[in-house]
């Protein structure tokens, strides 16, 4: 009642006798808001502010819709199909949800309040299945007839049956009171539902598929089980005994919770299982690449309570399962409490209560989940835990994970749609009113045929609507159905493309959101992980420091791109035998010794005491690891989750120490020593993992005697700890920094890293720690673990003892070295992303890696290139950046939101009706406070928004040189020193200028070619990209990643692109599009992008031209008899001619058509360009196509009347009277042809396919033509035998007469002739060959140029204006940054007299860092590209760029010539 002023309660729908509720959830800006309407008892209200009235009216909207007979059908049907009591249908879960699951809330996760009972069924199990289908076969036709009618998801469907509707009314149909717009309007329905149906069957066999899958349950039959709902109580007390149980053959579908089950060796669970008893004991082996695509093998441990319980069980024999059978139920006699069902595969907690037991926690190293599949183990025994809905991987899987993506030619699609809706008023009312006016001027009468016709406002409102039946098909009726079927064929074709597929990992291209397949061809800036997306992910340990000395001098590519290559003598001295790896580990080392540095093979044979520190480092190397060895034949293949510690565990083995096996049962690695030909029995007796807040990894063990004694003696109980620099650094020993060696020092050692840094070598840091008193820690430790309140703070990050016991086992550690590896980058990842930067596309690289290792990545992957001027925004440059705290910066972030204004209403509708816009600024005044407070209290971040309002300034200079250049001549040279601007930043600077300085960050980063974020969590990932997304208008942002931490980037991105690779499938699940390597862009987006974005933009054009060309045809000929709403074109004409006459053409056209081939498409990135602006899809490109379907109805209205003499004299023999029928025979025989032939004009390359679709279209016409003349009468009632019958014999009589046959070549030479001309003059301006015109481009750049710079402008003057920034600039000339002479850009540097201006004068200046210099100059040469369009040459034409004119194409997102040798040396610079 006081959502919308009267009660809805009362509300009832006659055609409905349950109740009915329908649920709303409306989200605006950054404040939830919920609107429930209840239609039966009280309303619940769930809005905290009143609606605005363009949203009440849309809710109201909803309302009346739900009232609708349609909609209660789809709801009823629907539910009993779902066997439900009450009639529900919830809008926000079209396709409803799995059944039978309960219901929980996030927050609902790691609370222990499920009871399962051990052999006990639950009233309240679900049944163990996964519905993925959306459908069952009583729900189909309801709920599909639903969704393709729905007013707002379908509105096209909805508004062609409303006009089938208007069909049926007597006084204003045109069509004699039927209804003939239902029969194409079924045909498209019928695909609809085809498409659906086909999809959901294949939902349904994959279901019946995995639910069939056969298992061995263990139930009980009798004793007191039962019981365990969710009533029951989470205390202490136990279930009631089981007397037996037996053994079941059943499927998948036949567990339920409770249940005891067996699986076997290569079988994938059936559920949830907790872990019982193995063939091996207490532990097995889990392969999860079903749930999360890693590969290697993962270690499962039963609850220790269990170990001692069931050792005598052994299920490997009949006598034994027959055993079991019998000792099971009174063994196992209690329940499991359990955690809420969740989705969070990574963290499981339960409690296991037996009946004189002590309780006993279980965690997610003792869950089975279900799919994953059972290695290395003979046979298992589970507890279900969770069944289908309830289990991780199935939890709420039938609900839509992600919102749809907006598709950005759809605003350029659906803004013409309106204007042709639009059009239809004036038309109506243009037609009326001049039938009004005709009326009223007879004088004498009406004449005998119009004499039944009324006058007034009320037969003018009749005859409007006439109109409107008459011009409806100005909305193009067959759109969507077309679209989906063409999308449908690219993504069979895009992922059956060979040049994209994988052979290595056998993975072609997939295709998840095909809807996204033309926007492939817009892509304007590339957000790029680096780890596994630009590199391989594959790892080679190079080079190490132990004991203070460096071993190893391999190059990288990184080394040899930048000229670093060490060209020493390489040690040609033989390796002692004990010396190599197993094929198995063979790939992961690749180390090299120069004759003049120390060898390592030396040390590791002596018997002093550096002998015997090299040797402990090697056992470091073989324990602190995951590494599991799965059996395959006779060899052990080696696995692990991070490919880095493969490379370790080689490393190992190739000094002399071989990793041989993990004891899981009995907690022991054995380690071989192949020098001395001795094993040993390593006991580990903790391990702390690693996480991305730890940023390191360790592992507490116990080493036997020998070995003690050969790495030098003391304490058996250590622990190894490895991790990066800036957290172990910092948990050393103060012993640690006086170490010998050249590198045993900290800061020693640190300079070295940054070194390897820079040739991107992935090192670590390797520290040791002695424990003579573990044993009292790991008496606190144990009962931390044991506690549930500490475990349960411990998983959710707050603080806890267990995090402070573990802090204190890693502190006062020893310095042992560290180790680089190489992560080598993917094959043709330099060429691709050099292509794509000459297209126009901006590369962004986002990565967690070092400053310099990102950055010179960066050059050897052209992201940065040779011409780089780079603003360098790091804590490098400005050390102050690392003096403010994370959470410093987030506390002003909220008070800065807080205080931005609301959005307008206007822009709250744009919102809501899918139109983005941009925030409201945050008001000056708060944005001058928090600056100036952080000011106060970190004086040198002056210098930072300083540097960033220099560096756009710089470019803001560049931009007017550029826009007066291109103003006064196109081909004016640039002068030199035009360098391309480019930005590295890293999480610090990220942090503060997204916060203080947002507008200004996205200015500059935007006007940069290429961006370098360095050390960047995964949220700074996803707040670059949308920075981009929502600050740059008509941007297309490219997420790419292949691991968990990009999930967040590839969610935001306009189009996510996911890496198959070896870091799991959460990239993947979560993207649009799925490839094996990152070169196969080259194929994604030049190729299959570029000509989807081509071939669709035509279709669209032409599914206008077409209708308009009918409707606009109809109108032009009712005005010509009296605007009486006479027809040109039989009823059925309607139909034939979007079903049977085009679609098949413009169907192969928009699948096959090629302007050039696959291979100079693929390799000639200039064509993207004109992709990138989006020149193909446009408002002006609507507004030719229709200018020429309005010229071409003009001849098909008035040419065929004037040729055959109507009204004054005929030209048709013996037949005198021009009849209707011979004008309209010939104006849609015209039509047809014309339309065909205008179609044929935009084919590029005519292959077989096309050429036979084409003549079966025309083949069609005279098909059609045939029936129509000698098939009389008609025996289908929807065509009126009154017009068919005009069309009798019309085939003998229309051919036979030369004025038919000249009719039809006038109308098609005219109607063709300005295409033609157009094509002929080369300025058609939606073809990429004629695009490039001088006068047209420069004009666009110039006024992208004039736009931009003045958004810089505001953006300046906005930031001038703050005290401190003017202050600031006031202290430097023109306000340009210290600039070095000779190339080195100082960028980000700051004078001490600029140090002095922050507050408080006794603030020292900083000798900053030089941001990387600009590297030389390498001559461009401009290339010359012939295009091929049929079988005639075009010349290219567009922008004539000098050699030194680089920065403009840079700057206006244009081609630009990059150069072609990939080789070329690289100056090293920071």
């Amino acid at each position: 009642g006081k959502l919308f002023g009267f009660r809805l309660a009362r509300l009832r729908s006659p055609t409905r006798g349950a109740a009915l509720r329908a649920r709303a959830r409306v989200s605006r800006g950054r404040t939830r808001r919920i609107a429930e309407y209840t239609l039966s008892g009280h309303p619940h209200h769930g809005l905290s502010a009143t609606l605005c009235p363009a949203r009440l009216f849309v809710q109201i909207f909803d309302c009346v819709w739900l009232l609708s007979p349609l909609h209660a059908l789809g709801a009823m049907v629907s539910s009993l199909a779902a066997g439900l009591a009450a009639v529900r249908l919830t809008m926000l879960k079209p396709f409803g949800k799995n059944g039978g699951g309960r219901s929980a809330t996030e927050g609902d996760a790691g609370q222990l309040t499920r009871p399962v009972e051990i052999f006990g069924l639950s009233p309240e199990s679900p049944k163990n299945i996964i519905v993925s289908s959306h459908y069952s076969l009583l729900s189909f036709f309801p709920l599909t007839l639903y969704h393709l009618f729905h007013p707002r998801k379908s509105f096209a469907n909805f508004y062609f049956l409303c006009i089938g509707f208007l069909q049926l009314v007597p006084a204003i149909s045109i069509t004699n009171g039927l209804p003939t717009l239902w029969g194409p309007l079924a045909l498209i329905v019928l695909v609809d539902l085809v498409l659906m149906a086909n999809e959901d069957i294949a939902r349904h066999k994959a279901d019946r598929l995995v639910n069939g899958q056969e298992v061995t349950i263990l139930r009980a039959t009798g004793g007191g089980g039962g019981g365990g709902g969710s009533g029951a109580s989470a205390g202490t007390e136990l279930g009631g005994s089981v007397s037996a149980a037996e053994w079941l053959d059943g499927t998948w579908a036949d567990v339920r919770e409770g249940d005891v089950v067996r699986v076997d060796s290569h079988e994938a669970f059936p559920a949830d299982l907790l872990l019982l008893r193995s063939s091996t004991g207490r532990e097995c082996w889990v392969n999860t690449k079903p749930l999360d695509g890693e590969t290697d093998m993962k270690l499962r441990l039963a609850p220790k309570v269990f170990e001692s319980l069931l050792k005598d069980v052994d299920v490997g024999t009949d006598e034994g399962e027959a055993a079991a059978a019998r000792a099971l139920p009174a063994l196992l006699r209690g329940k499991v409490l359990c955690e809420q069902p969740n989705n969070k595969i990574n963290d499981t907690s339960a409690e296991v209560r037996l009946a004189g037991v002590p309780p006993a926690l279980a965690s997610e190293d003792n869950v089975l989940l279900r799919g994953c599949q059972l290695r290395n183990t003979d046979w298992i025994l589970g507890l279900v835990l969770a069944c289908g809905p309830d289990s991780k991987v199935g939890f709420r899987q039938g609900e839509p994970m992600n919102p749809s993506k907006p598709v950005l030619s759809d605003s350029v699609v659906n803004l013409n749609l309106l204007r042709q809706a639009l059009l239809l008023v004036p038309l109506c009312l243009l037609g009326s009113t001049v039938n009004a006016i005709i009326i009223g001027n007879y004088d004498d009468g009406q004449p005998w045929y119009r004499e039944t016709e009324a006058r007034g406002f009320g037969q003018w409102f009749l005859n409007s609507l006439s109109y409107f039946l008459l011009c409806y098909s100005l909305i193009p009726i067959s759109f969507y159905v077309t679209r989906n079927i063409i999308f449908s064929f690219g993504r069979y074709f895009m992922s059956h493309d060979l040049t994209m597929y994988d052979e290595e990992q056998d993975e072609p291209a997939r295709v998840r959101t095909m809807v996204l397949l033309e926007q492939l061809g817009q892509v304007s800036h590339i957000f790029s992980d680096k780890t596994g997306t630009l590199t391989s992910n594959r790892m080679e340990f190079r080079r190490a420091v132990f004991g203070g000395v460096a071993y190893g001098c391999g190059d990288t590519a990184i080394s040899r791109s930048l000229g670093k290559a060490n060209d020493a003598p390489r040690r040609a001295a033989p390796l002692p035998p004990y010396a190599g790896t197993t094929a198995a580990t063979r790939a992961f080392v690749s180390f090299e010794e120069a004759e003049s540095d120390a060898s390592i093979w030396d040390v590791l044979s002596a018997d002093d005491a550096d002998g015997a520190a090299l040797r402990e480092c090697l056992v470091a190397l073989a324990v602190n690891h995951s590494v599991m060895l799965e059996q395959v034949g006779d060899a052990q293949i080696p696995s692990a989750s991070s490919p880095d510690e493969l490379a370790f565990v080689a490393a190992a083995e190739h000094f002399g120490l071989h990793f041989e096996a993990r004891q899981t049962a009995r907690g022991v690695v054995v380690l071989h020593d192949k020098a001395r030909g001795e094993r040993h029995e390593v006991q580990l007796l903790e391990a702390i993992a690693y996480s991305s807040d730890r940023k390191r990894m360790s592992v507490v063990v116990r080493l036997p005697p020998a070995l003690v004694a050969s790495i030098g003696g003391g304490c058996a109980d250590r622990i190894y700890c490895k991790g990066a620099d800036s957290v172990l650094f910092e948990r050393l020993a103060p012993v640690a920094a006086t170490a010998k060696g050249q590198y045993g020092s900290q800061e020693a050692l640190s300079d070295l890293l940054g070194e390897w840094a820079e040739v991107a070598l992935r090192t670590l840091v390797w520290a040791k720690r002695e424990l003579p008193e573990l044993d009292e820690w790991r008496a606190k430790y144990r009962e931390a673990f044991n506690n549930p309140s500490e475990v349960a703070a411990y998983k959710s990050g707050d603080p806890c003892l267990i995090t402070e016991l573990q802090e204190q086992l890693e502190s006062g550690l020893t310095l042992q070295g560290a180790t680089a590896i190489e992560d080598k980058l993917q094959d043709g990842v330099p060429e691709i992303l050099a292509d794509l930067r000459e297209a126009g596309t901006k590369i962004w690289m986002l990565t967690g890696d070092k400053v310099g290792t990102a950055k010179n990545i960066a050059c050897a992957c052209n992201i940065l290139p040779q011409e780089a001027d780079v603003l360098e925004i790091t804590t490098e440059t400005f050390p102050v950046l690392a003096d403010v705290k994370t959470t410093k910066l987030l506390e002003v972030q909220q008070t800065l939101e807080a205080s931005r204004p609301m959005p307008t209403r206007l822009a709250r509708l744009g919102a809501r009706l899918g139109v983005r816009s941009k925030l409201p600024r945050l008001p000056h005044e708060e944005l001058h406070k928090q600056t100036a407070a952080l000011d106060g209290e970190f004086p040198g971040l002056l210098e930072v928004r300083h540097a960033l309002i220099a560096f756009q300034k710089k470019l803001s200079d560049q931009m007017k040189s550029e826009v007066s250049r291109l103003t006064a001549s196109v081909n004016q040279v640039a002068p030199d020193g035009n360098d391309v601007p480019c930005m590295v930043i890293d999480e610090k600077g990220i942090e503060y200028c997204a916060t203080v300085c947002g507008e200004v960050l996205t200015a500059v980063s935007n006007s940069c070619r290429a961006v370098v974020a360095c050390r960047a969590r995964k949220d700074q990932k996803a707040q670059m990209l949308n920075m981009i997304k929502f600050g740059v208008p008509g941007s297309c942002c490219l997420a790419i990643g292949d691991g968990a931490n990009d999930v967040a980037m590839i969610k935001a991105g306009h189009i996510g692109v996911g890496i198959i690779g070896k870091e799991g499938m959460e990239a993947v699940n979560n993207s649009d599009f799925a490839i094996g390597q990152f070169r196969f862009l080259r194929g994604l987006l030049l190729v299959h992008g570029r000509q989807n974005y081509r071939r669709y933009a035509t279709f669209c054009y032409f599914m206008f031209y077409q209708s308009s060309t009918m409707v606009f045809s109809l109108f032009l000929y009712s005005l010509l008899c009296e605007a009486s709403g006479a027809l040109l074109y039989p009823y059925f004409i309607f139909d034939f001619f979007t079903v049977f006459y085009t679609p098949l053409a413009l169907i192969v056209f928009s699948v096959s058509d090629q302007d050039v081939s696959k291979e100079e498409s693929a390799h000639t990135p200039h064509l993207y360009s004109a992709s990138i602006q989006r020149v193909y899809l446009t408002s002006s490109g609507f507004a030719r196509w229709l200018s020429e379907a309005f010229y071409l109805a003009v001849l098909l209205a008035y040419l065929p009347a004037a040729a055959y003499g109507w009204p004054e004299k005929t030209h048709m023999g013996e037949h005198e009277d021009p009849a209707w029928s011979a004008l309209s025979f010939t104006a849609y025989n015209a039509m047809v042809i014309v339309v065909l032939s205008r179609l044929a004009l935009e084919v590029h390359s005519w292959t077989v396919l096309e050429v036979a679709c084409w003549t079966l279209s025309i083949l069609a016409l005279v098909v059609t033509n045939l029936m129509f003349s000698y098939w009389y009468p008609v025996p289908f009632p929807t065509v009126p035998d009154s017009q068919w019958g005009e069309f009798n014999n019309i085939l003998a009589i229309m051919y036979s007469q030369p004025a038919f046959w000249l009719c039809l070549v006038l109308i098609v030479f005219l109607a063709l002739a300005p295409a033609l001309i157009l094509d002929w003059l080369h300025v058609d301006p939606t073809s990429p060959l004629r695009n490039a015109l001088k006068a047209v481009a420069s004009t666009r750049a110039a006024q992208a140029l004039r736009r931009r710079t003045t958004e810089m402008q505001e953006v300046n003057e906005a930031w001038l204006s703050i005290p401190s920034a003017k202050q600031s600039a006031a202290s430097r000339p023109n306000g340009e940054a210290n600039v070095g002479e000779g190339g080195g850009r100082s960028v980000g540097g700051a004078s001490a007299a600029d140090a002095e201006l922050g507050r408080g004068s006794s603030s020292k200046p900083v000798e900053y860092r030089p941001s990387l210099r600009p590297m030389s100059e390498v001559p461009v040469e401009s290339k010359k590209t012939s295009f091929l369009r049929g079988k005639r040459k075009n010349k290219q034409r567009g922008f004539t760029f000098s050699q030194n004119d680089q920065s403009a194409k840079h700057v206006l997102g244009l081609a630009t010539n990059e150069p072609k040798d990939l080789k070329a040396k690289h100056r090293p610079g920071r």
